[in-house]
């Protein structure tokens, strides 16, 4: 192999490396928000049962 081919196979493998790596943080950023959307999610379902339950509640009692 000439010493250019050699230069543009390793700039090509670098630029290979460059993109699997970002690829996988953008993954690891989309699981954390993933993560954070869900826990939001079930915080607000909690949040309506326990005031529905509280709804119910004042009606039962009164």
């Amino acid at each position: 192999m000439t010493s250019s081919s050699k230069k543009t196979e390793t700039a090509v493998l670098t630029a290979v490396k460059t993109e699997a790596y970002d690829i996988k943080n953008e993954i690891r950023e989309m699981r954390q928000d993933f993560k954070y959307w869900l826990i939001g999610a079930i915080f607000v379902i909690l949040v309506i049962n326990a005031a529905t339950v509280g709804l119910i509640a004042s009606h039962v009692l009164h």
